[in-house]
């Protein structure tokens, strides 16, 4: 069974740290228009991926994409902290009786 857990990201509109993470990301986005969604997933082995979620937002008279969570899904507790790790961001707080 897999262990999914949803984070936001603080600066949304700021994803230029993703460009790093996500190979040709901006061929992936391609041009940003009215009620666009891109799921983008990343996998770090066989069992555990990042899946980014981008839409498009209004800013002034253009869209411009926006990535709003993160979800990391992993086999099981040890891989998902593995994961909260990697991304710097805390534990689940309902896990946090479990020694990894």
């Amino acid at each position: 069974m897999a262990m999914r857990y949803i984070f936001r990201r603080s600066t949304p509109e700021n994803y230029a740290d993703l460009r790093q993470q996500i190979p040709g990301l901006d061929a992936q986005l391609n041009t940003p228009a009215e009620n666009l969604r891109r799921l983008i997933r990343v996998p770090f082995n066989t069992m555990r991926y990042a899946q980014y979620t981008f839409l498009t937002k209004k800013k002034e008279n253009s869209w411009v994409w926006i990535c709003t969570s993160i979800e990391l899904v992993a086999e099981d507790e040890k891989g998902l902290f593995a994961l909260t790790d990697h991304f710097k961001i805390p534990r689940p707080s309902h896990l946090s009786h479990i020694r990894a």
